[in-house]
């Protein structure tokens, strides 16, 4: 009985737990920023619910996590909840 109720909690605590992820909570100006091959892009810091603060740099018309582009995408919102993951 006991068991059951364990597996229970604890099932419920791994389907929920990516309703505890961070989520983009605000946006401000990051200003120009160069980047290492010398082209200035505008940069957008969002703070996390977790307070982590995260560049996204516009490059060519797209939101992106870093200067590698890792990942990238046309909506800074979208961008933005990627980052906080």
């Amino acid at each position: 009985m006991m068991n059951r109720l364990l597996i229970s909690v604890m099932t419920a605590a791994l389907i929920s737990a990516p309703a505890f992820a961070a989520k983009p909570k605000k946006f401000s100006d990051g200003g120009e920023i160069t980047l290492g091959d010398g082209s200035v892009v505008e940069a957008s810091i969002v703070t996390c619910t977790n307070n982590e603060a995260i560049p996204l740099l516009n490059k060519d018309g797209q939101w992106c996590i870093d200067e590698e582009g890792s990942y990238c995408h046309k909506k800074r919102m979208k961008a933005a909840k990627k980052a906080c993951k």
